[in-house]
């Protein structure tokens, strides 16, 4: 019953706002793109400092 009420209500504020933050799909992922971070690149990084991440596979 809970589910089924936030998805209704998620529904309609997405229906209605047009994308994230309400800049629709295509602009958000223009305006935040030079932020996205290069996953392997971002591992290799925290590799290299000798942090573990746990999620990342084992070579």
């Amino acid at each position: 019953m809970i589910r089924t009420d936030l998805a209704t209500s998620d529904a309609r504020r997405s229906k209605a706002r047009s994308g994230f933050l309400g800049l629709g799909g295509k602009s958000y992922e223009r305006a935040y793109r030079g932020l996205a971070l290069d996953a392997v690149a971002e591992w290799e990084r925290l590799r290299a400092l000798g942090i573990v991440v746990p999620s990342a596979p084992q070579d």
